[in-house]
């Protein structure tokens, strides 16, 4: 697949300071592409977390970190001394920052296009502007992260592999965003991330939890109301329970699957810990098997051992699983290491689309998909009109009979059209 890749370099392409602190805002974008222009932000976001020579923040979390000191600071007079140097250390991150990224994305014609802006924040100038442009979304980001590379220096060197700090022991989850059509699957998901960090041995407030605790002693309307902000109330409530780490995270769709981000703050200094970003194609009934590669991962916990995957079909055909095939149906489940396996399913009579997903592999589990195949339009050569044409051509053993009979069907047809139309401008 092509891409077109244009360069303006404003400046000389000299290295960036190491340990540079820069903060992303997200990519602007039309409406209709918001959902992509996120995935791109947190993907650039992910993207320069893997290097030491920065320390990136995005714009979100700015906002969220700000949002947690400035409402610790009313908790008490010595927590307010606390809060108060937390906040001024977290609002003044954007303005201490040395670098700045902004950027858009857009469609010109066939083609997406990103831009992004590299600016030093001390001297308001504008060090680098680039842009990329791809045929697909995949595509384009893809080209985004070579751009980020070019900006920064290709070959940074890597951070060393995320664990949790020492002593960070109690965390609160603030509810995900996303899917504002589908509250009920946010809320689900928001429990099953708080599950499954419990079940890596941390200690998790979730939202019902903290309403729990707190019911006999502070009133539960001061988080309720059409103006309320959950969010911030949880997390002022998260303070009063000496919470180290703030998880969040949000859920979307992106073409024909969901993406899911969840990010780990420390609650205290306001930096982003660690972030993931997990895509997924398949039955929404796999979701809980998402989140908890997902938090594995985030956790810095790679997925361990190996299990067996089945698909349930009775179609002939044939199923890809990463690179390799294996005939449909199947006979037997296919042992696979823990983790995500792109598959795919083609079907011999061509009867149906081909399908495509990704089957989440837990160590000594089975996972079973039972995949909604659609069917494709009959082709014309399998069309009865066809058939029963070839059926008089055989019978009389005459290629120009069939050839004759099919243009006087056509024939036939467009008079009656033409006859239709004719009526209709007689009687109006």
């Amino acid at each position: 697949m092509s891409i077109a890749l244009s360069i303006a370099l404003l400046v000389s392409a000299a290295e960036l300071d190491a340990a540079s602190r820069i903060v992303v805002y997200t990519l602007r974008s039309a409406k209709e592409l918001e959902p992509l222009a996120q995935r791109l932000s947190d993907h650039a976001l992910i993207h320069l977390e893997k290097r030491s020579d920065v320390k990136a923040i995005g714009e979100s979390e700015l906002k969220l970190a700000a949002e947690y000191a400035k409402n610790a600071a009313d908790l008490s007079s010595e927590d307010c001394r606390k809060a108060a140097e937390c906040l001024a250390r977290v609002t003044q991150l954007a303005g201490e920052a040395d670098r700045l990224i902004s950027g858009h994305v857009a469609k010109l014609g066939g083609s997406f296009v990103v831009t992004m802006t590299l600016m030093d924040a001390k001297k308001a100038i504008v060090e680098k502007k680039d842009s990329v442009s791809a045929e697909t979304p995949s595509a384009l980001e893809a080209a985004m992260l070579e751009m980020i590379d070019r900006m920064f220096g290709i070959g940074g060197p890597a951070k060393d592999a995320f664990e949790m700090p020492a002593g960070a022991s109690k965390l609160v989850v603030v509810p995900m965003l996303g899917l504002e059509e589908r509250s009920d699957l946010t809320k689900t998901l928001t429990q099953l991330f708080g599950y499954e960090l419990r079940r890596n041995g941390i200690e998790v407030w979730t939202s019902d939890e903290v309403f729990a605790f707190l019911q006999h002693t502070i009133t539960r309307e001061q988080c309720k109301g059409d103006s309320a902000d959950i969010a911030a109330c949880l997390l002022r409530f998260g303070d009063a329970l000496a919470v180290d780490v703030i998880a969040t995270g949000a859920v979307g769709r992106f073409d024909d699957g969901f993406v899911l981000v969840f990010k780990l703050i420390d609650a205290r200094r306001g930096e982003v810990l660690h972030r993931v970003s997990e895509s997924y194609r398949g039955p929404e009934s796999q979701l809980p098997r998402v989140m908890k590669l997902a938090t594995q991962l985030l956790l810095g916990r790679e997925p361990e051992g190996a299990g067996e995957f089945e698909i349930i079909t009775d179609i002939g055909g044939v199923l890809t699983v990463n690179t390799t095939t294996t005939a449909l149906p199947l006979l037997q489940a296919i042992g696979l290491n823990a983790g995500k396996h792109p598959i795919t399913i083609v079907d011999e009579d061509e009867e149906y689309w081909p399908y495509f997903a990704d089957a989440i592999v837990e160590k000594d589990s089975t996972t079973r998909i039972e995949p909604e195949l659609i069917e494709r339009p009959v082709p014309w050569y399998r069309h009865w009109i066809f058939w029963s044409l070839a059926g008089v051509a055989v019978a009389g053993g005459d290629s120009d009979h069939l050839l004759s009979i099919a243009r006087s069907r056509q024939r036939h047809q467009s008079g009656f059209v033409s006859t239709c139309v004719r009526k209709s401008e007689v009687f109006g």
